[in-house]
């Protein structure tokens, strides 16, 4: 409670939720979201997903889900969560390197015969890039 008693307890309480609301909307939404892998991510994928606009033309998006699906279970455990890790939760190589008790070079080499395994698929499919 504040120091003097407020007139409105309800109102009070109200500016305490509507500051802290705040405070929490600006963390989550900061720069520094994600540790800086969200860009450089996304960048990695640019080359094997479909370009937004190609994405649009794509009569059934489920279409799509279901072949990310199905690229996703034919890749081994290890890779998925590799894969997953990376580019559905943004860690950083060097993250999953320590998590998984392995190299980076090996991370990395993962990371890169899934993209390609994925760009292949995608083309396999008729999902132009």
């Amino acid at each position: 409670m504040p120091p003097h008693r407020p007139v409105r307890l309800s109102a009070f309480l109200g500016k305490i939720t509507r500051r802290l609301s705040l405070d929490r909307y600006q963390k989550q939404t900061a720069v520094k979201r994600g540790r800086g892998q969200v860009p450089l991510a996304l960048g990695e994928l640019k080359a094997c997903i479909p370009a937004p606009e190609r994405t649009e033309q794509i009569a059934d998006d489920l279409a799509l889900v279901q072949v990310l699906n199905r690229f996703l279970s034919g890749l081994s455990a290890e890779a998925r969560l590799i894969f997953l890790r990376r580019y559905w939760y943004f860690c950083s190589v060097r993250e999953i390197a320590r998590d998984f008790g392995i190299g980076e070079s090996k991370v990395k080499m993962s990371l890169m015969r899934s993209r390609n395994q994925l760009r292949a698929m995608l083309e396999r499919e008729g999902i132009g890039l």
